[in-house]
């Protein structure tokens, strides 16, 4: 989604693609003298000039983000937990490592957003009706479905949602079997209807991300019984 560049100082340069446009855009955060100045450089289209826009509401500090923390008490590459980007207001993770070469230590940093998880999720046909998504340790949605149900709004805040925030009863019943016995497929009645429930840990290097799909089960038996009755018939 974008990259950045940033310092102990709390210089900041960010560089992402303008998703109206599609041109390169650039935030910088430039601290000289004690004085701070946030400002964007924007072209109109990608032969346009540059323009710089002052943006004197601007209170982002990139040395309070998680992505820096982590930079500078770790070696090599880090990733965050999931949270949601403070310019795109979409969930994601970021990957970051420490920039320790000149006299200031700063951090470089790469913001992932996972929307496009939850359109992969949205094309899968599992059977005629059955769900997938992705959620981490605590319950917050990676990526389901329906992108917008990915985030809910608390004030002025955007935040990663929980499973139980959806109010399914039927996601939230697979969610609970998994806590309490684990990876699997489980077979489970719910309202006098039989589901397939299926758990996995998804594997990946400090995610701890784990796979739900839920399926009807006549979604898969149901052509057996129709069939059947039809032959019974004739």
């Amino acid at each position: 989604a974008l990259v950045g560049f940033a310092d102990a100082d709390g210089n900041w340069l960010m560089v992402r693609r303008d998703p109206a446009t599609g041109a390169l855009e650039t935030k910088t955060i430039a601290m000289e003298g004690g004085v701070r100045r946030a400002f964007w450089t924007r072209r109109a289209d990608a032969n346009s000039p540059p323009i710089d826009e002052n943006d004197a509401d601007d209170r982002f500090d990139p040395r309070t983000r998680p992505w820096w923390r982590l930079a500078q008490a770790n070696q090599g590459v880090s990733w965050t937990d999931l949270y949601v980007f403070f310019t795109d207001r979409q969930p994601g993770v970021t990957a970051s490592r420490a920039l320790n070469e000149g006299t200031i230590p700063g951090a470089v940093m790469v913001d992932v957003r996972l929307d496009s998880l939850s359109r992969f999720l949205a094309r899968l046909a599992i059977g005629h009706s059955g769900r997938a998504l992705i959620l981490d340790r605590e319950g917050r949605l990676v990526a389901v479905g329906d992108p917008a149900r990915a985030v809910e709004v608390d004030g002025e805040k955007v935040l990663p949602a929980k499973l139980d925030h959806l109010e399914d009863p039927v996601l939230s019943r697979a969610f609970d079997l998994y806590r309490s016995q684990g990876p699997g497929r489980r077979v489970v009645e719910l309202d006098d209807r039989r589901y397939i429930m299926l758990a996995a840990h998804l594997p990946g290097e400090g995610r701890n991300w784990s796979l739900l799909m839920v399926v009807p089960l006549d979604d898969f038996i149901g052509f057996v019984r129709r069939n059947s009755l039809h032959v019974l018939l004739i």
